[in-house]
């Protein structure tokens, strides 16, 4: 008995694991410690707030300082645990509710080298300092390397163990591997938040070998201080940035537009597989703001989620690379890459524009719409694009589109009949529709339109081609151009409900276009002309969306441009999370000097003798602008009493005054803008006196 109790004691003491406890690090980052562990006498372990009361029992408590949030019962544990003597130890950011405990500043300054050097090695060797200096179990502690020093700004490759400080040395490298393609374009690649030397890189790794295989020259990137440095060195034709936060302020977009070299924003999703999937909100918070409102700012494009993060069956988590989307985001930015280098005689372009039923006129706020897209045609031509067909002069052109490019309502039977018959429409024919869905939309999505609509081609603008049932499109072709008209979205309902989001599955007359853009007419760019479709306000997710969110499936991989009002920020911003869309914007109408303050001139007047007038005299002017206001109605706007007895108070004359100085100085804007034909003198003057009235009054009045 005493043997074993000895032998006990002396496993206890000298031979027992070292218990390491990790508090509040990124999931992604245990695993990277925890599968860097060489060592069976070092036992790492992720402590959540669920076993909080555990945490006393470690030998060493190692926390993560950004974003630290602790429990009540955390912080007990933690403290009772270093007073059975564990160390305590905060990474990045000292926490004022937690002291470290056990580690002087030589030790800090070791355990602050290895963390922020990350790599396997550097993970590996701080577990085994921590066994070696905290732990009395010392019989069996490996001994800890040094750290290894890795530089701040580095280029890599597929080998987790190497790095390059130059691009020429990453190129030598890439020519002895025998993947270096001599000419071929260059794709810089940016890695935003994770070491590229610390593992857990399956979902970079994916786009690395994706992108190679397109035929592209692929230098990654991993850098803190010399970002445009080291991206100037290998002077891409494309920048692919991982984002957590801008690229490198206002100098990398100057730099990105002097070369005109796009800048592609992927990012991967800190949820699991299926609740990303099931997340209507997509990123949300912190991770919005830093990896896609900021990369915003320096025009990123393509904000599409590449890979999500799963528990294994070893119970870590890992960065998995979602196949469809990393197959998704390589054909956008080859397609992208691709109109660099094709022909413009050769690329196809699809032009949706919107209307309204019958003879509306076509619509796009702020816009001459007919006059601007005949004006970007016309350009096309001039630029060497095949627009074999178009009309000589604009109206023609327009008289074309409302034959052939029209838009019915679902109950203008004759209408339909005649352009059917008349019309000349683009038929897709069922088989043909049917195995583009099959292509592009998910079962349960294409499950969704057929339970609402009906078995294809439904019953709305249909017909025959050959023998087959057939769908018929409004379509002018001119060349390799194609131009149509956006579909209703729902075809029963409010217009205005509809294009803004008509909350159920497209119809197939809806589907048909985007299905023929991507597989029948094999669009190099599409361009939705003008403010706004309805595309971007289909059922889906916010960001992050998956090919099961109609605005991503619609769209696929085609290279999208949206002419876009610069005034609906707002709204722009949907169309580019929800369409990956390029927005181009167009200017506003231009503003004129409004007459409306004419209609205030005997108001004003008298509130300035009101306020003016000796206390005595008040009531008396207070009445005739009570009478005035009665009779311009201006009490009903504000909601003030008619009562022509009884003066206004100083509070209601002021409110008054308010009001009719914010309707004297509203701004009126005048024609609408066309696409090529610039201000003039005077709409630049009056636009110039608009737009600056309003901050030169308030940094008068501050």
């Amino acid at each position: 008995m005493i043997i074993v109790i000895a032998a006990g004691l002396l496993y206890a003491c000298f031979l027992s694991p070292t218990k390491i406890a990790l508090v509040n690090f990124p999931s992604y980052q245990v695993s990277n410690i925890i599968l860097s562990n060489d060592n069976r006498f070092i036992k790492v372990e992720e402590v959540g707030p669920d076993k909080a009361s555990g945490l006393k029992n470690y030998d060493a408590i190692l926390i993560f300082g950004p974003g630290l949030r602790l429990t009540p019962e955390q912080i007990k544990n933690i403290e009772a645990g270093g007073k059975k003597g564990a160390m305590v130890y905060t990474f990045v950011f000292a926490s004022d509710i937690v002291k470290n405990n056990r580690v002087d500043s030589l030790q800090q300054e070791k355990l602050d080298t290895y963390y922020s050097n990350r790599c396997k090695e550097n993970f590996r060797n701080m577990l085994h300092y921590v066994r070696q200096e905290f732990d009395p179990k010392k019989l069996t502690a490996n001994r800890a390397e040094a750290p290894v020093l890795i530089p701040s700004d580095i280029l890599y490759y597929l080998d987790e163990n190497k790095y390059f400080t130059t691009a020429g040395e990453l190129t030598e490298h890439l020519i002895r591997k025998g993947v270096y393609k001599k000419e071929a374009p260059r794709i810089a690649f940016l890695s935003g938040m994770t070491s590229p030397l610390e593992g857990n890189r399956i979902y970079i790794d994916s786009l690395i070998s994706g992108f190679e295989k397109q035929g592209y020259n692929v230098f990654p990137i991993s850098a803190i201080t010399k970002r445009l440095e080291l991206l100037k060195e290998v002077d891409p034709d494309a920048v692919i940035y991982l984002p957590m936060g801008r690229l490198e302020g206002d100098r990398a977009v100057k730099w990105l537009a002097e070369k005109n070299i796009p800048l592609f924003c992927p990012y991967p999703v800190m949820q699991s597989h299926d609740e990303w999937l099931n997340d209507p909100r997509g990123q949300i918070g912190g991770f919005l703001t830093a990896r896609i409102v900021l990369p915003e700012l320096d025009g990123g494009i393509c904000p599409l989620p590449i890979s999500t993060q799963n528990q294994h069956s070893n119970h870590y988590y890992v960065f998995d690379p979602e196949p469809e989307r990393v197959g998704n985001f390589i054909a956008n930015v080859d397609h992208y890459m691709q109109l660099k280098i094709k022909p413009n005689k050769d690329k196809k372009i699809a032009i949706c524009y919107f209307k309204g039923t019958g003879q509306s006129s076509l619509v796009a706020t702020g816009l001459e719409v007919v006059p601007s897209l005949y004006a970007f045609l016309k350009r096309l031509q001039s630029e060497g694009y095949s627009v074999e067909g178009l009309p000589a002069s604009e109206n023609e052109f327009e008289k074309l589109l409302y034959r052939k490019g029209n838009l019915f309502g679902n109950y203008a039977e004759g209408e339909i009949a005649d352009f059917l018959k008349n019309g000349d429409p683009l038929w897709i024919k069922k088989s043909e529709y049917e195995q583009w869905a099959h292509e592009i939309i998910l079962p349960d999505q294409y499950r969704e339109v057929v339970e609402k609509y009906g078995e294809a081609p439904g019953t709305f603008m249909t017909g025959t081609a050959g023998d087959e049932p057939a769908l018929a499109v409004a379509c002018l072709r001119f060349g390799n151009v194609a131009v149509f008209p956006q579909p209703k979205a729902a075809l029963d309902g409010d217009d205005f409900k509809i294009v803004h989001g008509a909350g159920v599955a497209p119809p197939h007359s809806y589907l048909a276009p985007y299905l023929w853009a991507q597989k029948g007419f094999k669009a190099d760019a599409f361009i939705h002309f003008g403010t706004h479709g309805s595309l971007e306000f289909t059922p889906g997710k916010q960001t992050a969306l998956s090919k099961k969110d109609w605005p991503d499936c619609l769209m696929g991989a085609m290279p999208h441009f949206y002419y876009y009002t610069i005034s609906n920020v707002g709204e722009g911003i949907i169309a580019k999370r929800r369409l990956h869309a390029a927005l181009v914007s167009y200017l506003t109408p231009p503003f004129m000097e409004s007459d409306t303050r004419r209609q205030f001139d005997e108001l004003l007047q008298q509130i300035e003798r009101y306020h003016s007038a000796p206390e005595n005299r008040q009531n008396a002017v207070s009445l005739k602008i009570k009478s005035i206001a009665v009779k311009m109605g201006i009490h009903k706007d504000i909601q003030l009493n008619g009562d022509l007895s009884l003066p206004y108070s100083a509070e209601d004359v002021s409110y008054i005054e308010n009001f009719a100085e914010e309707v004297a100085n509203e701004k009126m804007t005048g024609r609408l803008y066309t696409l090529g034909t610039p201000y003039s003198k005077e709409d630049i003057l009056s636009t110039t006196i608009a737009i600056s009235a309003d901050p030169l009054a308030y940094s008068i009045a501050t």
